[in-house]
């Protein structure tokens, strides 16, 4: 017998939280026969959003130093 299976979100931009409420989703709708995994998000930065985060330091990491971005 398989266990649980688990699975990581990498990041909590958009895509990211996109994929966390889509599990979310199907976890709620509880259908059966569906496997939902464990989820876990793993995070860098101290807020989700990714690059919807936007303050008076946009373009700056936590350390003053430029921040690339695609946006």
């Amino acid at each position: 017998m398989r266990g649980q299976q688990r699975t990581a979100v990498i990041g909590a931009g958009s895509s990211g939280m996109a994929a966390l409420r889509a599990f979310d989703a199907a976890k709620r709708q509880g259908n059966e026969g569906e496997i939902v995994p464990e989820i876990v998000c793993y995070e860098k930065q101290d807020d989700w959003g990714g690059q919807w985060n936007y303050s008076w330091r946009t373009g700056t990491d936590h350390y003053g130093e430029p921040a690339p971005s695609s946006m």
